[in-house]
């Protein structure tokens, strides 16, 4: 007999796609309808002119908005094996993004196919307090990450005038209404030296913490 079909897979797979084709037709019309402003995208656009290679960092709680904010960049996104990044993972081949599921992975095999992959997509995006939070934590690995691939630290945030929180969500999503101003923000860039010690991963990542901060706060004040 042949090998039995994992039918569950198929079917979950199947229903995932459905969902992030939902999703982008929403992203897709509610963009249109945005009065959208950008501050700072250019550091991002000089920085791979330079040659840099990019960590773009950003919260869990804004990634969904953030699909069609930056359509057009050539980025590579990490997300989690689970129905969530199965639909993460298609809403990026439809944004024109590269993903990358995790669990595949790990340890020197990843930064191995990571060095590989961002000679020709030389920005990496992640949501630096998922997939499951706490929530406005950063982990540890991505400091690791950026450190021995050597990336450029970018804090990216949106914000909107007039926007949905979840606040029972672990991650607090936020959508911006349609209609509403919205604020796409790139915060001050940075390296984390190569061979950061095991000592300062800590301080690395309060770090990342704080300049995506710096980057909500910059956005937020200029809706004011």
């Amino acid at each position: 007999m042949g090998k039995q079909l994992p039918t569950r897979s198929i079917v979950s797979s199947v229903i995932a796609r459905g969902v992030a084709a939902v999703f982008a037709v929403l992203l897709r019309l509610a963009k249109a309808s945005w009065r959208r402003e950008r501050i700072g995208l250019d550091v991002i656009q000089q920085a791979l002119d330079r040659g840099e290679r990019l960590l773009v960092a950003f919260w869990h709680g804004k990634h969904i908005s953030l699909f069609p904010l930056v359509e057009g960049f050539d980025a590579c996104i990490l997300t989690s094996r689970s129905f969530r990044g199965e639909v993460i993972a298609d809403l990026c081949r439809r944004f024109g993004y590269h993903c990358i599921i995790l669990d595949h992975l790990r340890g020197s095999e990843l930064q191995e196919l990571l060095d590989v992959l961002l000679q020709t997509h030389p920005c990496l995006a992640v949501a630096v307090d998922g997939p499951l939070g706490p929530y406005h934590v950063a982990k540890f690995g991505l400091v690791r990450l950026a450190s021995r691939l050597q990336l450029l630290v970018v804090p990216l945030s949106m914000t909107a005038k007039h926007k949905i929180v979840m606040k029972k969500r672990w991650d607090k999503m936020e959508f911006p209404l349609p209609f509403s101003r919205v604020l796409l923000g790139v915060g001050q860039p940075f390296k984390i030296p190569a061979e950061v010690q095991s000592h300062e991963l800590k301080m690395w990542t309060d770090k990342i913490q704080k300049h995506i901060e710096k980057t909500d706060q910059m956005i937020d004040n200029s809706l004011l």
